[in-house]
């Protein structure tokens, strides 16, 4: 099945964006996901996601609240697959399979 893991892309100010592993043969649907304004706990999944031949969850080691989905690539990925399944090289693609899925703000630890 290969190793899929979470893309995480530090923003700064603790903030994050969250996508899927770079996997150019598959197109992923966005089955689930936490909404604006959630908190979620190191390790659980912000996004559930399956592709054409496996499922995976998206989690962060850390935890965080969710501050912005990607609604439109969400939609896409549940209405039409097919731009997310163009070359890289077609131009009119609105949307990458590694665009992020969701933005989240890490929460600081009390010590």
């Amino acid at each position: 099945m290969g190793n899929y893991e979470t893309v995480i892309k530090d923003l700064g100010n603790d903030l994050f964006e969250i996508s899927c592993y770079p996997a150019a043969c598959f197109m992923f649907e966005v089955v689930e996901y936490v909404a604006v304004g959630k908190v979620v706990s190191s390790n659980q999944e912000l996004a559930y996601c399956t592709t054409e031949e496996l499922w995976f969850n998206l989690s962060v080691d850390f935890d965080c609240k969710v501050v912005e989905v990607n609604q439109a690539l969400i939609d896409l990925s549940r209405s039409n697959p097919e731009p997310l399944r163009r070359k890289a090289s077609d131009d009119h693609r609105p949307f990458s399979q590694t665009d992020w899925i969701s933005r989240v703000q890490k929460l600081k630890q009390n010590n």
